[in-house]
């Protein structure tokens, strides 16, 4: 349950003033540190010589990670799992894969054509006999031939 309160009670209260928070370097807060050098100071030349040494130091050594990470997401995107040889690979087997399916479908269309014909076509069934098993009919001669194997 809230309690009603009034503009006058309110306006009373003592509070802390507001400060704002000046932050440290506010034109450089957009480098991000030892990544990129922020734009030279006056002061620069008062800095000890090793100090500009170590700074370029680790502004190349920052450097060289990126590039190293830069390389390995890329060696990632060629070769992983799921990279470029990876995705080609799956497209030519869904390509095989399609035309094995094709294949089957045309097999299964013929075989159907020849159940129907094996259960309606009395000549079909006589040339598969002729063929599959060697019938012949009253009025025909069948010649042997010697069929040796090469």
């Amino acid at each position: 349950m809230q309690y009603q309160v009034s503009k006058k009670t309110l306006l009373q209260q003592v509070r802390p003033p507001i400060r704002e928070k000046k932050l440290k370097n506010q034109d450089r807060i957009l480098y991000v540190n030892g990544l990129f050098n922020p734009p030279p100071a006056e002061n620069s030349e008062s800095l000890p010589e090793g100090s500009k040494v170590m700074e370029q130091w680790r502004n190349v050594m920052s450097l060289g990670v990126l590039t190293l990470f830069l390389l390995l997401m890329l060696m990632v995107t060629i070769i992983g799992d799921y990279g470029l040889l990876a995705s080609r690979e799956l497209q030519q087997r869904k390509v095989i894969l399609e035309q094995n399916l094709s294949a089957l479908k045309n097999q299964e269309i013929l075989m159907r054509e020849e159940i129907h014909a094996l259960k309606h076509s009395p000549s079909f069934i006589a040339t598969v006999a002729r063929r599959d098993l060697g019938w012949v009919q009253k009025n025909e001669r069948v010649y042997l031939f010697n069929q040796e194997n090469d």
